[in-house]
């Protein structure tokens, strides 16, 4: 198997099935103690594999954010995505002004519902005074 190293619940029981497992366990009352280290057991497997699959899933849309903000464009090939940081650049964004987007593009893009307002009232923020610094930079010059 590649990325996907768990199998389903529906899958596992199958297994079980087919090794006579469940038959051996259904000779047990519910409370009996073979019985209650075989379902402890099975809550602790079924935990592990939900963190692994819970972690697999957040790295999978850490990469893809990270993509996004960085991009992958491929000069040569003409493939790929730009990222947003090349498209500040190309707008006149500097580094100073384009941290400040990415912090506020970051706290736009990750959804907490308990901070979810303040988030959107601190990125339009920074994004506020990301263009005010271009602005006075550009303004500046002339």
């Amino acid at each position: 198997m590649s990325k996907r190293t768990t199998y389903s619940r529906t899958q596992r029981r199958a297994q079980f099935r087919a090794s006579s497992y469940l038959k051996v366990k259904n000779l047990y009352s519910r409370f009996h103690p073979y019985a209650i280290e075989w379902y402890k057991q099975r809550r602790e497997e079924g935990l592990n594999l939900h963190d692994q699959h819970t972690k697999r899933i957040e790295a999978s849309i850490s990469e893809q954010l990270e993509i996004i903000l960085e991009g992958n464009y491929n000069e040569e090939t003409g493939k790929g995505r730009k990222g947003v940081k090349n498209v500040w650049r190309e707008i006149g964004y500097n580094e100073e002004e384009i941290s400040l987007l990415e912090e506020a593009w970051a706290s736009s893009v990750i959804k907490d519902k308990e901070t979810y307002r303040e988030d959107k009232k601190k990125a339009k923020a920074l994004r506020k005074e990301a263009e005010e610094k271009r602005r006075n930079r550009l303004n500046a010059k002339n």
